[in-house]
């Protein structure tokens, strides 16, 4: 059983916009994680569909081991592969 399978109360949900296409991978403040992550990609592409349909999560502790970095005037971000998160809602 996979440690994220609980209730989503217990988790910091986030929305993000775009993501950064070049890496397939979004960018969280890390002021956001201070739990588990549950992300939402709101991005659609031209024939309005989500480009990432769904809910992924990851737990606090594997989130803070990716890499910081910063883009312009945002704080720093947490720069996560889409692919290493855990899509549990389709």
């Amino acid at each position: 059983m996979s440690a994220l399978n609980y209730l989503a109360i217990n988790m910091r949900k986030i929305q993000i916009n775009t993501p950064i296409w070049i890496t397939k991978s979004v960018g969280i403040d890390e002021r956001l994680i201070d739990q588990d992550i549950e992300v939402e990609i709101l991005y659609q592409n031209l024939n309005g569909k989500r480009s990432f349909p769904g809910k992924y999560r990851m737990t606090k502790e594997r989130a803070l081991a990716y890499p910081s970095r910063k883009f312009g005037h945002t704080p720093m971000l947490k720069v996560i592969p889409i692919s290493a998160f855990e899509n549990v809602i389709k």
